[in-house]
C-alpha cells in the first residue's frame, strides 16, 4: 500500500507539474499560430502543396532558423527585420546571407577603427564623400546602406572595388553587386522580401523564441514521467 500511496503522488505531482508545463505551452503557441498561418497563407499562395508532415518539419526548421537569426542580428546591433530584408538583397544579387552577416561585421569594426585612427578606410570613405565618424554613429545597417549608396555612384570599376575590399575585407569581393544595387535597390530587395514572407519583424522573433522556450518546457515534462 506504501507503494501504491507514493506512486499515487508522484503521478499527481508529475500531472500537476505536465498540465502546468501544457498551459504554458499552449498560451505560448497560440500567439505563434499567427506566424504559422501567415508563412502557410504565403506558401499557398506561390502555390506550393504540402502534406501536414512536411510542413510540420519545415516549420520546425524555419523556427529554429528565424531564432538564429534574431540571435545574430542582437549581437550585429542591427533589427532582426533589416537585418532580414539584407540577406535577402544579398542572396537576389549573387551573394548569401552568411557573407552579408560577415560582411556587417567586418564593417561595424572598420568603421571603428577608423573613426578613431583613421588609415586607409577613412580615406576611402572620404574619396565616395562619407565620414567615418558620421558612419561609426549609425546603425550597422543604416551605414551599410549609406556605403552602398555611395558605392553604386563609383563610375570607375577598379577604384569601386578597392573601396569595398578597405571596407569590408576579402568576403567585400562577393558583395560586390549587392553593395551597386544603392538604396533603392535595397529598399525594392526588402520589399520583395516582405511581399515574400522572407523579412520578419522583432515582434514575430520574440513569439518563435517564446514558442521554442515553450516546446522545451513541454520536452522537459514529459522527461520528467
Amino acid at each position: 500500500m506504501a507503494t501504491i500511496a507514493t506512486l499515487d503522488v508522484l503521478l499527481r505531482a508529475g500531472t500537476a507539474a505536465f498540465n502546468a508545463g501544457m498551459k504554458s505551452a499552449q498560451n505560448t503557441l497560440k500567439s505563434f499560430q499567427s506566424v504559422v498561418s501567415s508563412v502557410n497563407s504565403k506558401l499557398a499562395a506561390l502555390g506550393a502543396g504540402i502534406s501536414v508532415g512536411a510542413f510540420a518539419a519545415i516549420t520546425k526548421n524555419a523556427m529554429e532558423s528565424i531564432e538564429q537569426t534574431a540571435n545574430l542580428a542582437d549581437a550585429l546591433n542591427v533589427s532582426v527585420e533589416s537585418l532580414t530584408e539584407l540577406q535577402h538583397a544579398a542572396q537576389m544579387s549573387g551573394s548569401n546571407a552568411e557573407t552579408l552577416n560577415n560582411a556587417l561585421a567586418k564593417m561595424t569594426e572598420t568603421l571603428g577603427d577608423a573613426s578613431m585612427k583613421g588609415g586607409a578606410a577613412a580615406q576611402a570613405l572620404a574619396a565616395i564623400g562619407l565620414d567615418a565618424k558620421e558612419l561609426a554613429n549609425m546603425a550597422p545597417d543604416e551605414a551599410f546602406r549609406e556605403i552602398s549608396e555611395a558605392i553604386s555612384k563609383v563610375q570607375n570599376p577598379a577604384q569601386r572595388l578597392s573601396v569595398i575590399m578597405d571596407l569590408f575585407g576579402k568576403q567585400g569581393r562577393q558583395l560586390a553587386n549587392t553593395l551597386m544595387l544603392g538604396k533603392e535597390g535595397l529598399a525594392d530587395a526588402a520589399e520583395e522580401a516582405h511581399r515574400l514572407g522572407i523579412a520578419f519583424s522583432a515582434i514575430d522573433a520574440a513569439k518563435v523564441r517564446a514558442a521554442n522556450d515553450a516546446i522545451d518546457r513541454m520536452r522537459a515534462v514529459f522527461q520528467g514521467f
